[in-house]
Protein backbone atom coordinates (compact mmCIF):
# COMPACT_ATOMS: atom_id res chain seq x y z
CA UNK A 1 0.00 0.00 0.00
CA UNK A 2 0.80 3.96 -0.64
CA UNK A 3 1.11 6.06 2.61
CA UNK A 4 -1.79 3.97 3.93
CA UNK A 5 -3.85 3.74 0.93
CA UNK A 6 -5.64 0.93 -0.79
CA UNK A 7 -3.42 -2.22 -1.02
CA UNK A 8 -2.38 -3.64 -4.96
CA UNK A 9 -1.46 -7.68 -4.56
CA UNK A 10 0.95 -8.78 -6.62
CA UNK A 11 1.30 -13.14 -7.25
CA UNK A 12 4.50 -15.15 -8.03
CA UNK A 13 6.91 -11.58 -8.96
CA UNK A 14 10.37 -12.35 -9.49
CA UNK A 15 12.67 -10.04 -7.81
CA UNK A 16 16.51 -10.82 -9.05
CA UNK A 17 18.72 -9.18 -6.75
CA UNK A 18 20.96 -6.72 -8.05
CA UNK A 19 19.12 -6.14 -10.90
CA UNK A 20 17.76 -2.94 -10.67
CA UNK A 21 14.28 -3.90 -11.14
CA UNK A 22 13.02 -2.93 -7.70
CA UNK A 23 13.89 -0.62 -5.14
CA UNK A 24 17.38 -0.52 -3.62
CA UNK A 25 15.86 -0.14 -0.24
CA UNK A 26 13.69 -3.06 -1.05
CA UNK A 27 16.08 -5.56 -1.80
CA UNK A 28 18.10 -4.88 0.94
CA UNK A 29 15.41 -5.27 3.58
CA UNK A 30 14.72 -9.17 1.41
CA UNK A 31 18.53 -10.31 1.56
CA UNK A 32 19.00 -12.88 3.82
CA UNK A 33 15.33 -13.64 4.34
CA UNK A 34 14.60 -17.60 3.64
CA UNK A 35 11.90 -19.43 2.30
CA UNK A 36 8.75 -19.32 3.69
CA UNK A 37 9.02 -15.88 5.43
CA UNK A 38 6.52 -13.33 5.66
CA UNK A 39 7.42 -10.06 6.27
CA UNK A 40 6.26 -6.09 6.04
CA UNK A 41 9.15 -4.01 4.23
CA UNK A 42 8.74 -0.27 4.18
CA UNK A 43 9.78 2.21 1.61
CA UNK A 44 10.56 5.84 1.00
CA UNK A 45 10.80 6.95 -2.53
CA UNK A 46 13.00 10.24 -2.63
CA UNK A 47 11.14 13.66 -3.52
CA UNK A 48 12.99 13.13 -7.04
CA UNK A 49 11.99 9.85 -7.84
CA UNK A 50 11.36 8.70 -11.67
CA UNK A 51 7.81 7.89 -11.07
CA UNK A 52 6.10 11.12 -9.78
CA UNK A 53 3.18 9.08 -8.62
CA UNK A 54 5.67 7.59 -6.14
CA UNK A 55 7.99 10.59 -5.27
CA UNK A 56 8.30 11.62 -1.51
CA UNK A 57 6.08 8.94 -0.72
CA UNK A 58 6.22 5.41 1.56
CA UNK A 59 5.00 2.00 0.65
CA UNK A 60 4.67 -0.74 2.47
CA UNK A 61 5.35 -3.95 1.25
CA UNK A 62 3.62 -6.92 3.01
CA UNK A 63 5.77 -9.86 1.18
CA UNK A 64 5.56 -14.07 1.34
CA UNK A 65 8.88 -15.78 0.28
CA UNK A 66 7.69 -18.39 -1.80
CA UNK A 67 10.84 -19.48 -3.26
CA UNK A 68 14.52 -18.79 -3.62
CA UNK A 69 16.30 -19.81 -6.73
CA UNK A 70 20.22 -19.40 -7.72
CA UNK A 71 21.58 -18.46 -11.36
CA UNK A 72 23.26 -21.57 -12.42
CA UNK A 73 25.69 -19.86 -15.40
CA UNK A 74 27.17 -22.05 -18.17
CA UNK A 75 31.09 -22.61 -18.91
CA UNK A 76 32.73 -20.19 -20.91
CA UNK A 77 34.00 -22.71 -23.65
CA UNK A 78 33.58 -23.54 -27.31
CA UNK A 79 30.32 -25.41 -26.61
CA UNK A 80 28.75 -22.20 -25.27
CA UNK A 81 30.13 -20.08 -28.31
CA UNK A 82 28.78 -22.76 -30.68
CA UNK A 83 25.10 -22.55 -28.68
CA UNK A 84 25.05 -18.69 -29.17
CA UNK A 85 24.62 -19.46 -32.72
CA UNK A 86 27.59 -16.58 -33.54
CA UNK A 87 30.83 -18.52 -33.49
CA UNK A 88 32.44 -22.01 -33.54
CA UNK A 89 34.98 -21.13 -31.02
CA UNK A 90 35.36 -19.21 -27.94
CA UNK A 91 38.06 -17.39 -29.09
CA UNK A 92 35.98 -16.64 -32.03
CA UNK A 93 33.03 -15.25 -30.18
CA UNK A 94 35.15 -12.71 -27.87
CA UNK A 95 36.59 -11.22 -31.07
CA UNK A 96 32.80 -10.61 -32.38
CA UNK A 97 31.93 -8.97 -28.61
CA UNK A 98 34.78 -6.96 -28.69
CA UNK A 99 33.92 -5.88 -32.55
CA UNK A 100 30.46 -5.26 -31.30
CA UNK A 101 31.50 -3.36 -27.84
CA UNK A 102 34.07 -1.07 -30.32
CA UNK A 103 31.24 -0.26 -32.18
CA UNK A 104 28.73 0.80 -29.64
CA UNK A 105 31.47 3.28 -28.07
CA UNK A 106 31.88 4.66 -31.84
CA UNK A 107 28.36 5.09 -32.27
CA UNK A 108 27.95 6.25 -28.56
CA UNK A 109 30.74 8.51 -29.24
CA UNK A 110 29.29 10.43 -32.14
CA UNK A 111 25.79 11.10 -30.48
CA UNK A 112 27.89 13.01 -28.22
CA UNK A 113 29.26 15.36 -30.05
CA UNK A 114 26.35 15.48 -32.48
CA UNK A 115 24.48 16.52 -29.06
CA UNK A 116 27.50 19.03 -27.93
CA UNK A 117 27.12 20.70 -31.14
CA UNK A 118 23.60 21.12 -31.11
CA UNK A 119 23.34 22.21 -27.47
CA UNK A 120 26.21 25.23 -28.82
CA UNK A 121 24.56 25.82 -31.31
CA UNK A 122 21.42 26.76 -29.37
CA UNK A 123 23.49 28.13 -26.46
CA UNK A 124 25.22 30.80 -28.78
CA UNK A 125 21.59 31.86 -30.60
CA UNK A 126 19.26 33.16 -27.85
CA UNK A 127 15.76 34.59 -29.48
CA UNK A 128 12.43 34.43 -28.80
CA UNK A 129 9.76 31.34 -30.13
CA UNK A 130 6.40 31.22 -30.66
CA UNK A 131 4.57 30.08 -27.45
CA UNK A 132 2.29 28.02 -29.73
CA UNK A 133 4.91 25.17 -30.99
CA UNK A 134 6.37 25.48 -27.22
CA UNK A 135 3.19 24.45 -25.67
CA UNK A 136 3.18 21.57 -28.60
CA UNK A 137 6.63 20.26 -27.49
CA UNK A 138 5.78 20.50 -24.17
CA UNK A 139 2.76 18.09 -24.48
CA UNK A 140 4.91 15.82 -26.86
CA UNK A 141 7.36 15.50 -23.95
CA UNK A 142 4.93 15.11 -21.37
CA UNK A 143 2.96 12.09 -23.49
CA UNK A 144 6.75 10.61 -23.84
CA UNK A 145 6.95 10.63 -20.09
CA UNK A 146 4.12 7.78 -19.78
CA UNK A 147 3.85 8.09 -16.32
CA UNK A 148 0.20 6.32 -14.65
CA UNK A 149 -0.72 9.98 -12.81
CA UNK A 150 -3.29 9.57 -9.68
CA UNK A 151 -6.84 10.51 -10.76
CA UNK A 152 -8.26 13.90 -9.83
CA UNK A 153 -7.00 17.15 -7.97
CA UNK A 154 -3.66 15.75 -7.37
CA UNK A 155 -3.39 14.48 -10.66
CA UNK A 156 -4.13 17.87 -12.24
CA UNK A 157 -1.65 19.24 -10.35
CA UNK A 158 1.22 17.08 -11.14
CA UNK A 159 0.69 16.98 -14.83
CA UNK A 160 0.89 21.06 -14.49
CA UNK A 161 4.10 20.55 -12.36
CA UNK A 162 5.25 18.11 -15.28
CA UNK A 163 4.39 20.67 -17.79
CA UNK A 164 6.31 23.47 -15.84
CA UNK A 165 9.46 21.49 -15.74
CA UNK A 166 9.39 20.54 -19.42
CA UNK A 167 8.63 23.65 -20.60
CA UNK A 168 11.99 24.97 -20.49
CA UNK A 169 13.53 21.60 -22.44
CA UNK A 170 10.36 22.02 -24.90
CA UNK A 171 11.88 25.60 -25.86
CA UNK A 172 15.39 24.89 -26.11
CA UNK A 173 13.88 21.86 -28.47
CA UNK A 174 12.47 24.32 -30.91
CA UNK A 175 15.02 26.77 -30.57
CA UNK A 176 17.66 24.00 -32.14
CA UNK A 177 14.53 22.78 -34.41
CA UNK A 178 14.53 26.59 -36.28
CA UNK A 179 17.95 26.44 -35.89
CA UNK A 180 18.32 23.89 -37.73
CA UNK A 181 15.59 24.67 -40.53
CA UNK A 182 17.56 28.05 -40.83
CA UNK A 183 20.88 26.33 -41.80
CA UNK A 184 19.33 23.85 -43.88
CA UNK A 185 17.85 27.03 -45.74
CA UNK A 186 21.31 29.09 -46.16
CA UNK A 187 23.49 25.88 -47.36
CA UNK A 188 20.25 24.61 -49.38
CA UNK A 189 20.35 21.00 -48.23
CA UNK A 190 17.21 19.00 -48.35
CA UNK A 191 16.32 15.40 -48.57
CA UNK A 192 13.46 14.54 -51.08
CA UNK A 193 11.26 11.70 -51.28
CA UNK A 194 13.49 9.28 -53.09
CA UNK A 195 16.06 9.76 -50.28
CA UNK A 196 13.46 8.83 -47.49
CA UNK A 197 12.27 6.07 -49.74
CA UNK A 198 15.76 4.92 -49.78
CA UNK A 199 16.36 5.03 -46.11
CA UNK A 200 13.18 3.01 -46.00
CA UNK A 201 14.56 0.19 -47.91
CA UNK A 202 17.77 0.10 -45.75
CA UNK A 203 15.61 0.25 -42.80
CA UNK A 204 13.43 -2.74 -43.81
CA UNK A 205 17.21 -4.69 -45.09
CA UNK A 206 18.22 -4.01 -41.32
CA UNK A 207 14.97 -5.17 -40.15
CA UNK A 208 14.95 -8.62 -41.97
CA UNK A 209 12.49 -10.70 -39.72
CA UNK A 210 9.79 -8.05 -40.50
CA UNK A 211 10.96 -5.70 -43.66
CA UNK A 212 6.88 -5.51 -44.60
CA UNK A 213 5.87 -4.70 -41.26
CA UNK A 214 8.48 -1.49 -41.94
CA UNK A 215 7.51 -0.68 -45.00
CA UNK A 216 3.93 -0.89 -44.12
CA UNK A 217 4.55 1.76 -41.31
CA UNK A 218 6.19 4.40 -43.60
CA UNK A 219 3.31 4.27 -45.61
CA UNK A 220 1.59 6.55 -42.99
CA UNK A 221 2.25 10.08 -43.80
CA UNK A 222 2.88 11.42 -40.65
CA UNK A 223 5.80 8.13 -39.82
CA UNK A 224 7.39 9.17 -43.58
CA UNK A 225 7.49 12.87 -42.47
CA UNK A 226 9.04 12.17 -39.29
CA UNK A 227 11.42 9.89 -40.70
CA UNK A 228 12.33 12.89 -43.39
CA UNK A 229 12.64 15.63 -40.46
CA UNK A 230 15.32 12.93 -38.82
CA UNK A 231 17.07 12.69 -42.12
CA UNK A 232 17.56 16.46 -42.55
CA UNK A 233 17.92 17.13 -38.59
CA UNK A 234 21.53 14.32 -39.49
CA UNK A 235 22.32 16.12 -42.70
CA UNK A 236 22.23 19.57 -41.41
CA UNK A 237 24.18 18.37 -38.25
CA UNK A 238 26.98 16.81 -40.37
CA UNK A 239 27.02 20.53 -42.37
CA UNK A 240 27.98 21.78 -39.07
CA UNK A 241 30.54 19.08 -37.67
CA UNK A 242 32.38 19.84 -40.99
CA UNK A 243 33.43 23.12 -40.07
CA UNK A 244 33.89 22.13 -36.28
CA UNK A 245 36.75 21.34 -34.03
CA UNK A 246 35.89 18.58 -31.93
CA UNK A 247 38.21 18.55 -28.85
CA UNK A 248 37.56 16.52 -25.35
CA UNK A 249 36.35 17.67 -22.85
CA UNK A 250 36.30 14.57 -20.35
CA UNK A 251 37.44 11.15 -20.40
CA UNK A 252 35.81 9.50 -22.58
CA UNK A 253 33.71 12.64 -23.97
CA UNK A 254 33.70 15.00 -26.53
CA UNK A 255 32.18 17.84 -27.96
CA UNK A 256 32.26 19.86 -30.77
CA UNK A 257 33.48 23.96 -31.09
CA UNK A 258 33.20 25.65 -34.04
Amino acid sequence: SLDGGEPVRRADVTLEAGAGSFPAALERQLIGQHKGARCTLSVAYPDDYSNPSLAGKTAAFEVDIRDLRQKQLPALDDDLARDHGRAESLTELRGQIRLDLEARARQQSDAAVRQGLLEQLVDRHVFDVPASLVERQTEYLLHALDVRLPEGAEGQALVERLRGELRGRAERDVRAQLLLEAVAGRDHIHVHDTDVAAEIDAIAERERQAPERVRAFYERAEAREALKGRMMRDRVIERLLEGAKIVPAKPSEEVARG
